[in-house]
Parts: C-alpha cells; structure tokens; sequence
C-alpha cells in the first residue's frame, strides 16, 4: 500500500440524526476524499476531506437507534494540497486534536495517509476526485482511506470526545444539521448518553432464619419506563449547512 506523509511547506447519501448541542463520546469510523462543489461566493470546486464520526460508548461499541442505524456526524474540512502544512489549515489543526499529537511544520513529516494501492501521488487522487463515479456517473468519485497515522498510531478507529453543536441550514432555517465545535482527548469532561432501558429490580435478599416468619418485604416499585427516542432525520450536511454528496 502506498502512504502519503504529510510535507513540509515548501512554499453515498447518508441518512443520519440531527444531536442534541453537547460532548458525546465518538469514533472517527472513515475518512474520505471528495471534490467539494463550489459555493456563489467561492465558485471553484475544492477538494475536501470528510471525517465520519460514529456515536459511541467509552469502550468504541457504536450505538444504534430503533432502526439499528448508527448516529453518524461528519466533519468537512479543506484538503492540504500534498498534504503539505499550512498552519492556517483546518486539517492539520484538527488532526491535532484527534491524535493529541502536536502537527507542525516541524512534525508533519510524522503523518501518513494511505489511500490503497492505486492512488500513489496527490495528484491520483485529484484525478479520482475529478472523474465520475463508476458506480454514480452523476457524481464525482472519492477515496476512502485505508489508514491515517500519526507519530506511528493510526487514526481511523479513535474514540474522541466531540463537542457537537446544532443550528440551522441556511437555505431552509426549519432544517437542522449538526457541526464539531472541537475535538478533545478521551479523558475530557462526561459525555452525552442515549436513552437505554432501566434496570430489572434486584432480587429480593433472602430473610435470615428465624423462629417467627418474617414480615413480608415491600414490593419494589416498578422501574420507570425510558423516553421514546423520536429523533428527526435530516440528510447530511456540511458545518456551512451545505447538503453533502455522499
């Protein structure tokens, strides 16, 4: 497999529930490589990395709603050209937060991406990106990363703590979409957790032996029932409210 490290600067639709603002315990499941569509003010397509995060417990078991449907959020950010540093680039700055490991001019040269054995150069990926999906003529095609490491230890399969936060779509105010407001080490601040069904009532401890019967203990009361989970479904969008091609 071919790996591309980071270098110094030289010069599917998903379906996907919209979260409540807070810190939830996520795994970054993919990381993927697109052609980003232009936007009126900045016209020329782009291309992007998209990290999928999964909700989950502490441990990396994905939780699941009603439907068995994972809680996916995504993270669309501006891919480095060369993969080469730019402090000013999202990328990097965000890869810091998810390795814990400081990403600098100095240190780039410690990243490496793999995206499979035909993409060699940065520049197979932009031709992957620029071409149509085999699969979806009417869609460009992408590159899904088999391995993204940093100092020696890979990325994909991390569990984070994610400060999500939700607003409005720009082109429909009455859509939600999700966006990160940061990414932190596992170890930070109580997480959200789902909904999850109470705990049968302990079995009642055996009276100790004695010359009158006991007084019959009291019957626990019933546990309560859990919250219905109803949450909206909204198609995937990116932090500027964009609806994403994937």
């Amino acid at each position: 497999m071919a790996k591309l490290n980071g270098t110094q600067n030289t010069g599917t639709s998903f379906e996907r529930t919209v979260l409540d603002e807070g810190i939830y315990d996520m795994k970054l499941v993919k990381v993927l490589g697109y052609m980003r569509d232009g936007t009126p003010q900045f016209p020329d397509p782009k291309p992007a990395v998209m990290m999928i995060w999964s909700w989950c417990d502490e441990a990396g078991n994905l939780y699941q709603d009603d439907k068995n449907q994972t809680y996916d959020l995504v993270d669309v950010l501006g891919m480095p050209r060369n993969f080469a540093y730019n402090d000013k680039s999202g990328y990097w700055k965000r890869l810091s937060e998810v390795s814990g490991f400081a990403i600098t001019d100095a240190t780039v040269a410690q990243t490496a991406h793999d995206f499979g054995d035909f993409i060699l150069s940065f520049d197979d990926i932009i031709e992957v990106i620029s071409s149509p999906d085999a699969e979806k003529p009417d869609k460009k095609g992408k590159v899904t990363a088999v391995s993204v490491e940093v100092n020696g230890v890979e990325q994909i399969g991390r569990v984070c703590k994610i400060v999500v936060k939700k607003q409005p779509g720009k082109k429909d105010p009455t859509k939600f979409f999700n966006s990160i407001g940061s990414v932190m080490q596992a170890q930070a601040s109580q997480p959200k957790r789902p909904p999850t069904r109470p705990a049968a009532a302990p079995a009642t401890q055996a009276a100790p032996a004695q010359s009158a019967p006991p007084a019959r203990p009291a019957r626990p009361a019933p546990a309560p029932a859990p919250a219905a989970q109803k949450p909206p479904t909204e198609a995937l969008y990116d932090g500027n409210g964009e609806e994403l091609p994937y």
